[in-house]
């Protein structure tokens, strides 16, 4: 006899097919978990190398960001002297 849910969908017996399938996918969720760990400590890893990189300035760098803040300051009271 075979027998339904309370929705009215028959109830099988699982197969081979469908028991090879679902221990393939949890297999790759396992997999998953791993690979966004690795993803997160590379993210992780650029981002704390990109800010070292940046506390590192040269000389240049230097200069053009106190030539970028020289530049504010000019803009902000030129906008104050113009009233805008």
């Amino acid at each position: 006899m075979i027998e339904t849910d309370q929705i009215g969908k028959f109830k099988t017996e699982p197969t081979l097919n469908e028991d090879i399938i679902s221990s393939y996918l949890f297999n790759r969720r396992g997999h998953m978990k791993q690979l966004k760990k690795i993803l997160v400590v590379l993210v992780l890893a650029i981002l704390v190398a990109g800010y070292i990189k940046y506390q590192n300035r040269g000389p240049a760098e230097k200069a053009g960001a106190k030539l970028d803040n020289a530049m504010q300051d000019v803009s902000k009271k030129a906008k104050d002297l113009l009233g805008k």
